[in-house]
């Protein structure tokens, strides 16, 4: 019996054609270059919860906002991270391993990650 081979498309990846975000299980999010630009490459967000559908909302704020978290850099400049881990304690988001959201959107200035459609990509503990 022959199979068909598939030829595996191999070459350079680049985060800017897409909207990456990816969620430790710490509760760290990623922003990839791309998330970063369409948001306006800002210095802090805020964070929004809508429980019913499971979504996360991330809107950039001013620095000085009471509610502002600030985006850090990473050893690569080309994305961001923000720390969520006492969002994920206070809604009883439980991440086990790594989480790529599959359709993160930005819509009137607001990233919006569904936790519904997620890939995960870490290694499980």
């Amino acid at each position: 019996m022959e199979e068909e081979w598939e030829e595996f498309e191999y070459g350079p990846r680049s985060d800017y054609g897409e909207l990456r975000v990816t969620m430790s299980r710490v509760g760290q999010i990623s922003l990839g270059a791309k998330a970063m630009k369409d948001l306006g490459d800002p210095t802090a967000a805020m964070l929004l919860y809508k429980q019913k559908e499971r979504m996360i909302g991330l809107r950039p704020v001013h620095p000085r906002h009471p509610k502002a978290i600030p985006l850090r850099s990473n050893f690569r400049d080309s994305y961001r991270l923000l720390r969520a881990n006492r969002f994920c304690k206070h809604y009883g988001i439980e991440i086990e391993r790594t989480l790529m959201f599959n359709t993160p959107v930005i819509e009137d200035g607001l990233l919006m990650l569904d936790l519904k459609a997620v890939t995960y990509i870490g290694r499980k503990r």
